[in-house]
């Protein structure tokens, strides 16, 4: 939700905004371990630190996204840095022109004429 929200189109805004609701739930997450909702678990369970880790960045993101669902000049201020972001990071794939392949540089065919 995150990154359509910074890198979607207009329409998965509006699309979120519309379920802004379903999403607001979220920030009641729980967690069902072996039937049992683990949601308050208590610091005996072995799974403690792991299930309060994942409780917190669900709720925690879930409040984010609200955050720039609900406030336009935020959302506009994210949007316009991941814009700027968005050939920063770039990384090679295994089709990316002079990519390294079993060892050996693949040289595209425009550059061989």
């Amino acid at each position: 939700m995150d990154y359509l929200l910074k890198h979607g189109s207009d329409d998965s805004i509006r699309s979120l905004r519309a379920h802004s609701l379903e999403i607001q739930q979220l920030t009641h997450f729980h967690f069902i371990d072996e039937h049992k909702d683990v949601g308050q678990a208590s610091k005996q369970h072995p799974n403690y630190l792991k299930i309060t880790k994942l409780f917190f960045s669900v709720r925690s993101k879930v409040k984010q996204v609200l955050e720039l669902i609900h406030d336009d000049s935020k959302l506009r201020e994210e949007r316009d840095k991941a814009k700027k972001n968005r050939g920063k990071y770039q990384g090679y794939g295994s089709d990316t022109p002079g990519a390294f392949r079993g060892g050996t540089t693949v040289i595209p065919n425009y550059l061989l004429v």
